[in-house]
């Protein structure tokens, strides 16, 4: 379903010693012109009260220097200093820039809040993607698809981030696969949400890692997100150890033992067959902990799902709310709780590698001869499995 409104964007970015900002400015003067929108551009400098002197100056000229920069939408750039240590990070700043995004132009449904980082390049159609997939009046929040830079000089770092990719996508082709409804695919650069709709779910969380994890998991549970491939967010590989995961962990990571694991595909018939469980509604609890992987008894009694199963079988009537019920406690962070079950008790973690030619297998497909190509693949499979869609574009939902 379309809708015939006029958007307003407002992109924040956080920005910690960001070095190369203008380069990801330039890209959105490109994309304004491309397809003209009214966007408004928040820049949100922070530091914390732990941070270095040269880090405070380092933002300090930034906020004037950029505060003197002309584009074509307006742009303003805020610098919250000194921030506590236990605040201080990703996801306070995003947190602070899209609030005060939501409090200046309206926490309405046709303003889209739309999250960029500092060491990310977009499309020329970046605004032009956003207005299409909001276009389609019943989304309420948006995943847009993404590409993680690489850099010829850099052959360990490309290695690495190729490979960190491909884990982020296989994991997100592992919960499709297996029938999970809720299966997503966190990048916190590359998330928007309606700004009514923010504003109705309790916005972003303050997490210093892992924000985008989990204001995606609140889109999810809540309301309907797409995942479009409607343009591409280009996020960078470089090294950080600011966070205690994520891409930039990950890259230094990986230079310590120049290897990505990831999940064992063994485990994807074990989870298949809880979500097959946990799908037929209405079964008694008995009939229900027989169903499941026994492998699996030991996570769901701690966790206390004939507990709630009972419970849900009280307090609703259908089988749809049945389900929705079950599922919402089977949230994301729970299946990825239960991931890291298996790799502890039953599967371990394996190379990159060694999983994804065990999942092409499944697939009856030949394993390519490059990461690069494997990568790429999964990618296509993402889309043409109809993961990653095209919305609003020729009436093409």
């Amino acid at each position: 379903m379309k809708s015939s409104h006029n958007f307003k964007i407002s992109i924040i970015i956080p920005a910690h010693r960001e070095p190369d900002l203008k380069s990801t400015l330039a890209d959105l003067e490109k994309a304004n012109h491309f397809h003209s929108v009214p966007t408004k551009v928040f820049i949100i400098l922070n530091d914390g009260a732990r941070d270095t002197v040269e880090t405070y100056s380092y933002h300090e000229q930034q906020e004037i220097a950029f505060k003197n920069l002309q584009f074509s939408f307006p742009l303003e750039v805020m610098y919250l200093p000194h921030i506590p240590a236990k605040k201080a990070g990703v996801g306070y700043a995003r947190k602070f820039g899209m609030d005060t995004a939501g409090a200046e132009r309206g926490f309405d449904r046709n303003h889209i809040l739309v999250c960029l980082d500092g060491d990310c390049r977009v499309r020329s159609d970046y605004l032009k993607a956003w207005s299409e997939v909001y276009s389609c009046a019943e989304i309420d929040a948006a995943v847009m698809q993404f590409e993680h830079s690489t850099h010829d000089e850099h052959d360990v770092l490309n290695r690495a981030i190729l490979e960190y990719e491909a884990h982020l996508r296989y994991y997100c082709h592992i919960q499709y696969r297996v029938g999970y409804p809720h299966a997503m695919q966190p990048i916190g650069s590359c998330l928007s949400a309606r700004a009514d709709f923010y504003q109705k779910i309790g916005g972003m969380n303050q997490r210093k890692a892992g924000e985008d994890f989990y204001f995606l998991q609140k889109c999810q549970l809540n309301g309907t997100v797409a995942h479009a491939t409607n343009s591409r967010v280009f996020p960078s590989n470089r090294i950080s150890d600011r966070v205690p995961f994520g891409t930039g962990r990950a890259m230094s990571e990986y230079l310590e033992t120049k290897e990505q694991t990831s999940y064992h595909y063994a485990n994807v018939p074990i989870l298949e067959k809880v979500v097959t469980t946990l799908s037929a509604a209405r079964t008694n609890s008995a009939d229900m902990w027989s169903s499941l992987p026994e492998p699996t008894r030991p996570f769901f009694d701690a966790q206390g799902l004939v507990r709630h199963w009972e419970e849900t079988a009280i307090h609703t009537k259908s089988r749809a709310a049945f389900q929705e019920r079950i599922f919402r406690w089977f949230h994301p962070f729970r299946f990825m709780k239960l991931m890291h079950f298996l790799r502890e008790q039953v599967h371990p973690d394996i190379p990159i590698e060694t999983a994804l030619q065990m999942y092409f297998q499944d697939r009856q497909q030949p394993y390519p001869d490059s990461i690069e190509s494997a990568l790429e693949q999964l990618r296509k499979w993402g889309e043409s499995d109809r993961f990653w869609k095209l919305w609003g574009v020729d009436d093409r939902e």
